[in-house]
């Protein structure tokens, strides 16, 4: 089921110069979740994170793109990003796409017939921040916009009624809890999540306040959640992909 659904009102943004944001409420969530999709200008052209799964959003938002610059590149935080949505943007502007090799290698079908290219250490002025722990090859953004420090990170960190926490799953705790303090050392001030539940969270609206002790409170949350699953974790066979 796709998490942009077809009659789901589409918000739009100009966050900065350079920088827009698109929101819709799934709205088969009774808690209001509200999935993002960022473009950002850079000097190698527009990069896209986190196109939506759906094909009218494309069709409806297609101009207003074109009148942006349209999309020369799209970056996946990682491979369990929504795939669906690389291939209608690929459909509409043929960007040249582009994500961590570890995680490239773990691509499945049909994402792993699009042209992946490993990211390097900055695209343009943006800061590629490897933040493994979620999948091996797990990405984020950094980068500045009117004076103003954004950091892109997926769903690696959100806010929810429980508080902050760091992606589920089970594999790579170690590096999660290691990528987590890696991310308090992120000199930011808005964190721009893939996904939040602004109905129910002050200020989870993206742009998410980031500042230094939002951050350290945020990472703290996550890491103490996050350590009685390691407590309970059996060893496991190192380098084995997600399944």
């Amino acid at each position: 089921m796709p998490h942009w659904k077809p009659k789901s009102e589409v918000a739009f943004k100009a966050v900065a110069d350079g920088l827009w944001q698109w929101s819709a409420v799934d709205s088969a969530s009774k808690r209001g979740k509200t999935y993002n999709c960022f473009l950002i200008a850079t000097s190698r052209g527009n990069v896209m994170l986190h196109p939506p799964d759906s094909p009218g959003f494309f069709a409806a938002q297609r101009q207003r793109i074109d009148d942006l610059g349209g999309v020369q590149h799209v970056i996946m935080t990682h491979q369990g990003d929504v795939k669906a949505g690389w291939g209608f943007a690929w459909r509409a502007w043929q960007p040249q796409m582009h994500g961590h090799t570890a995680d490239i290698a773990i691509l499945p079908r049909p994402a792993r017939v699009l042209p992946f290219q490993p990211l390097e250490a900055r695209f343009g002025a943006l800061e590629v921040i490897h933040l493994p722990g979620h999948t091996p090859g797990f990405v984020a953004l950094l980068g500045a916009f009117g004076g103003k420090r954004y950091l892109f990170s997926g769903h690696f960190l959100v806010e929810g009624v429980k508080g902050w926490r760091s992606t589920v799953g089970d594999r790579w705790i170690d590096e999660r809890i290691a990528s987590l303090g890696r991310l308090e050392t992120i000199e930011a001030d808005f964190l721009m999540p893939e996904y939040g539940w602004a109905g129910e969270i002050p200020n989870a609206e993206a742009p998410v306040p980031f500042g230094r002790e939002v951050r350290a409170d945020a990472v703290r949350q996550s890491v103490a959640a996050l350590r009685p699953r390691k407590q309970k974790q059996s060893p496991s066979p190192v380098g084995r992909g997600p399944g």
